[in-house]
């Protein structure tokens, strides 16, 4: 077994755990968590008229009203186009088996179900947010731009964490 926060593992952990998925709304998902660091709460509140396929966008309405635009690679628009195919753009993207939208719990309970099943010991989302974030800080990415990726509201406060204090932040 192994966790999700590693950084030198990350990028076959994450795959281990997409590949184990079995349909495309599962699949979706755990992209735009693990990839995107897409919270559970913003995953639920997604509706089919935030998907920009032309620009290649998903819109995440995140805490406090706000929200930003997330760029998404070809491969996870592809998967989110099947889902927004034929459906109104109030629609919730993520639904139940009733049709009706998904909950955090049952999205927390389909993380949990591939985590195990990928051999990932941790799969919360918490551990894949700092997971991502580490391993985005370990490519040289800039703090400020992790930051708007995962949603935090700009101040100062973000502006001057440094990479060192992050990675201890989150135990790395």
């Amino acid at each position: 077994m192994t966790t999700a926060s590693t950084v030198a593992d990350y990028p076959q952990t994450i795959q281990k755990l997409l590949d184990s998925t079995e349909c495309t709304r599962d699949g979706a998902m755990l992209r735009l968590l693990s990839r995107f660091g897409i919270r559970i709460s913003e995953i639920v509140r997604l509706r089919v008229a935030d998907v920009d396929s032309t620009r290649g966008t998903v819109a995440v309405h995140s805490k406090g009203g706000r929200w930003r635009a997330i760029y998404v690679d070809s491969e996870t628009m592809s998967i989110i186009g099947e889902l927004t195919n034929g459906r109104k753009g109030g629609e919730p993207l993520f639904t139940d088996r009733k049709g009706g939208p998904i909950s955090t719990d049952s999205v927390a309970r389909i993380l949990r179900r591939y985590a195990v099943r990928a051999g990932v010991t941790d799969g919360s989302v918490r551990v894949l947010r700092h997971s991502l974030t580490a391993n985005l800080l370990a490519a040289g990415a800039n703090v400020s731009a992790i930051a708007a990726l995962l949603g935090y509201r700009p101040s100062a406060v973000v502006r001057n964490v440094t990479a060192e204090e992050i990675m201890a932040a989150i135990n790395i």
